[in-house]
């Protein structure tokens, strides 16, 4: 390696709390890159989503004012985010925020939030 490439300094992978430096001059630089999602709890989530679409289509074509048009554009928009390959965790959180708050007070869908609620718990 050549000297204009290294940096020096300590690398550490794992995990750490705060920041570590020593030294008069010393600086610490923190990056974050993204973590590994477990491919389990993925196509949990991805399960849940598509479940939830399924009822959600399938309550609008039974009971079209059952949701509000607007209720559902939100719902689907995010839900379209959600089944996305890469999903960061604060995309994720909007995400189940945002359709729980648009499909909430719509009886007919409750538990498939709740089962979206429950598979998206790995990220809050």
């Amino acid at each position: 390696m050549s000297e204009e490439n290294d940096t020096g300094g300590i690398h550490i992978a794992g995990s750490v709390t705060g920041i570590v430096q020593s030294g008069s001059h010393a600086s610490a630089v923190f990056t974050a890159g993204p973590s590994a999602e477990p491919a389990q709890a993925a196509d949990q989530l991805l399960a849940a989503v598509e479940a939830l679409r399924a009822e959600l289509r399938s309550l609008r074509a039974a009971e079209p004012e059952a949701v509000p048009e607007f209720a559902a554009e939100v719902a689907e928009a995010e839900l379209d985010g959600l089944a996305e390959p890469e999903r960061e965790p604060g995309r994720i959180r909007r995400s189940v925020f945002a359709v729980a708050g648009a499909l909430g007070s719509v009886a007919g869908l409750a538990e498939a939030v709740d089962r979206l609620r429950q598979a998206a718990a790995p990220w809050f």
